[in-house]
């Protein structure tokens, strides 16, 4: 009894450590794709098979429904063919609108398969150019399929909207009658099937055009010829518009960096002279100057005139009148003698 309720109580207890590895587990689950199939542009019948394959190996086949598919491909399955899918409706290779690579757990819808039961043959394009002023533009595929042609048009919005579209015969810039219809162009695109062979919409007078609800073209262009050649239309110069309004004045802009010094320039001619200043004030009174050298000594004067004889004295002894009259004679001579120095002085 002892070892039964050991047993059970080991068995518990192995249980409940075995919780925890089993919760963390990652669990995997079946890879889903799923979509549409179609055989030349029309839903595949029911009953057709579609087929996946990664590489060489086969990972699923399906039957439509009503057009549709859907694929749940084991996750071991999937972790063993990992890679980019391919497909098949029926016995024809499709092309497929978006890629799928194939991994567990994920979950691709809205897949879009094609296939021709008719290879496509040449494909040209047509430039088409606003016509009009409309502002629109765009291109048109043409693709040779048998004695049909499969025409894609892709248009840009402009300030002229066109949606109808047909292929005419001429040219742009004269037009005749519409040869084949063309799907309405919806969100810039439209797919059609024109039932002329592509060669004979090669032969240089047709021309595919889209055109408003007034049945204005917008956009136009010449499908090319056998030689690749398409004539571009005339824009008819519509009347001149009225001069806008002036816009309000943009925030002025930052102040750019600072450019590079330029280089030194020549030095400019002299300036002219400037005027007179004004007298300058009197200056102090100079010291006295040095003592002059004496002046040379003056030549001799000539000898003045002999004076008139003195009246004979009374004769008598030797009084003080000759004497006196000696002393009269000598300063005569002196005085004359300095007059004739005095004279040659001046």
């Amino acid at each position: 009894m002892k070892k039964t309720r050991i047993l059970v109580l080991l068995s518990v207890v192995a249980l409940l450590l075995a919780l925890p590895a089993m919760a963390s587990a990652q669990v995997k689950f079946p890879a889903t794709i799923a979509g549409v199939a179609m055989i030349d542009d029309e839903k595949a019948e029911d009953g057709t098979m579609v087929t996946a394959m990664v590489g060489d190996a086969k990972i699923g086949s399906v039957e439509v429904m009503d057009g549709m598919f859907a694929f749940l491909v084991a996750p071991s399955v999937a972790d063993e063919n990992k890679g980019m899918i391919s497909f098949m409706v029926g016995e024809m290779d499709a092309m497929s609108d978006q890629e799928v690579m194939l991994e567990a757990g994920i979950e691709v819808m809205g897949v879009m398969l094609d296939a021709m039961t008719i290879p496509p043959g040449d494909t040209v394009y047509a430039s088409l150019y606003q016509v009009w002023p409309s502002g629109q533009t765009g291109m048109a595929k043409l693709t040779e399929l048998a004695d049909e042609t499969r025409v894609e048009l892709y248009v840009n919005p402009g300030a002229m909207m066109g949606t109808m579209a047909g292929v005419y015969s001429g040219s742009c810039d004269e037009m005749g009658d519409m040869a084949a219809g063309l799907s309405a162009v919806e969100d810039g695109m439209s797919e059609s099937m024109v039932a002329m062979a592509l060669d004979s919409l090669r032969d240089g007078n047709h021309v595919i055009a889209v055109k408003s609800a007034d049945g204005m073209a917008t956009v136009c262009g010449a499908v090319p010829d056998m030689d690749g050649m398409a004539a571009m239309p005339e824009l008819p110069m519509g009347s001149p518009g009225e001069p806008g309004e002036k816009g309000t004045d943009g925030d002025r802009g930052e102040r750019g960096p600072q450019g590079i010094p330029g280089a030194k320039g020549d030095a400019g001619d002299a300036g002219a002279g400037g005027a007179a200043g004004a007298p300058g004030a009197k200056g102090d009174k100079g010291d006295a100057g040095a003592d002059g050298a004496p002046g040379a000594k003056g030549d001799q004067g000539d000898a003045g005139a002999t004076g008139p004889a003195g009246a004979m004295g009374p004769q008598g002894g030797s009084g003080p009148l000759p004497i006196i009259a000696l002393i009269v004679g000598i300063v005569g001579i002196i005085a004359g003698g300095a007059a004739i120095v005095m004279g040659r002085s001046s």
